[in-house]
Parts: structure tokens; sequence; C-alpha cells
């Protein structure tokens, strides 16, 4: 965690760091499908939150630029270790005004295709470009592309499933180095 907090501000990211700080869904919703966590956690965990509620808001790509330069904290560590970077975020959806449980199902395979395909296409998009095409918190999908720039090069999609379950369209996908 030093490593990296240290590699990132070097990298010009202008970090804030916690310690004890409790966490929250984005951190527990995809670990306890993961790994065992019974009695506890397996390996440790290095969570990096993204700030996308209130503004200043990151660009879609400072965001990816901060999963390059978290690659780069990874591959510099002087240890030769296996690492696990997951990204989480909602697709689409709305949760209050006008457009209260609005969901763009197309927008979202579009953007998850992007994804895999050409990232770059996805950091060109405004806030309001993501809000338009998949309500206000679909902002979220900003906090992806941090996970999609530590994976370099191309990817593979090696698992993929997208449900609509309540307001909140979510996916579990899964990638490798291609």
């Amino acid at each position: 965690a030093h490593h990296i907090g240290q590699a990132l501000v070097a990298d010009e990211f202008d970090m804030s760091f916690f310690q004890g700080k409790t966490l929250d869904h984005g951190m527990f919703s995809p670990l306890s499908v993961m790994v065992p966590h019974k009695p506890s956690w397996p390996a440790p965990v290095i969570p990096l939150q993204i700030g996308v509620l209130q503004f200043p808001i990151p660009s879609a790509m400072r965001c990816y630029k901060l999963g390059q330069a978290l690659r780069r904290a990874i591959e510099s560590y002087p240890q030769d270790l296996k690492v696990v970077v997951v990204g989480t975020g909602g697709l689409s959806h709305q949760v209050h005004g006008e457009r209260a449980g609005f969901n763009n199902e197309d927008w979202d395979m579009e953007f998850l295709d992007l994804f895999v395909k050409n990232p770059e296409e996805l950091t060109k998009l405004r806030h309001a470009d993501y809000i338009k095409r998949g309500g206000a918190e679909s902002v979220e999908q900003i906090m992806w592309l941090a996970m999609r720039g530590a994976l370099e090069g191309e990817i593979r999609e090696l698992h993929r499933n997208y449900y609509l379950a309540t307001t909140t369209a979510m996916t579990v996908t899964l990638y490798e180095p291609a």
C-alpha cells in the first residue's frame, strides 16, 4: 500500500490516505463473490476509491490514466506478487429526478464491448455523455476505466453476466490479457 501510494504521488496523482476507514459495498460486493471470506479475507486488499458522487469528479481519461499509473506502481514493486485489480461501479441507472428508474441496456452492452475493444473511445466521453446515455448515477462507469488502464494492451473477456434485477444494471465480468 505504501509503495502504491508513493508511486501514484510520484506519478502526479493527488492522493488522500486513510487508515482504519470502514469499507462499503463497492469493496465487499465483488470480493464476497470472488473469494471465501470467513473467518477472514485470504489476502491483503488495498482499496483505491474514486469520488464520483460530489464535484469535482475526475474525467474518464483521468481515471484511465490513474489505472495506467497503478499498473506502473504494481510492476515496479520489488517483489514478484500475484495481483488482481478489481473495478466496481454501477452501469446504467438513475435513482432520483424525472428519470428515476431509468436504465439503458443497449448502452450498457456498448460500454462493455468498448471497454474490451476500444477503451480510449470511452475516455473521450464527458460526464454529461455518460449521464445522457445511462442516467445520472451511471457516471460511476468512469471508475471502470481505472481498472481498464491497469490492464495493459488488448484484453480478452472470459465471462460476462449482465442482469437488471433492481433499478441498477449490474454485471460481473472477468478479463485477462489477450
